[in-house]
């Protein structure tokens, strides 16, 4: 973080207090903000029941929030990347990109996999799908510490 010239900075951190199956979110958003407050960061928890938070969030958190934590099940692969990894994806166009990760690669291998009918094809594209925003990691390295967007 010092070498970053991030420590000591100060995040905002959105937690539910319930909602849409997720356990134990305030505990989970407290195990986080310890974890980021040992390693230099003053991390401010902020909680909102259900609706609230996702009020809160949908919109982006742009200039209001650092972070936040959110929890997805599905059985279908393409709900969460198509919702919150393509550039399609923003939240004023009905997605749930809020920490507005962009990379035309990513979009690519997403719609080459929307109209995929084989399961072997399917598979080789969420994998480098899954490798290029691993390497990416728009939710580690993408946040205000700069005060601006991230540049993919």
């Amino acid at each position: 973080m010092k070498a970053a010239g991030a420590e000591g900075a100060t995040l905002t951190f959105y937690v539910t207090q319930g909602g849409s199956g997720m356990l134990d979110p305030v505990p989970m958003g407290t195990a986080i903000q310890v974890d980021l407050e040992a390693i230099g960061l003053n991390v401010k928890l902020e909680t909102y029941e259900w609706n609230t938070f996702l009020g809160k969030l949908n919109p982006g958190l742009e200039g209001k929030a650092d972070m936040a934590e959110m929890a997805w099940m599905s059985n279908d692969p393409d709900t969460l990347p198509l919702l919150a990894l393509r550039n399609a994806a923003w939240p004023d166009q009905g997605g749930f990109k809020s920490g507005y990760y962009s990379n035309p690669q990513v979009d690519e291998l997403l719609e080459q996999a929307r109209v995929s009918t084989s399961q072997t094809v399917l598979a080789a594209l969420y994998k480098e799908m899954q490798r290029i925003v691993h390497d990416d990691a728009p939710w580690v390295l993408c946040n205000e510490l700069e005060a601006k967007r991230c540049d993919w």
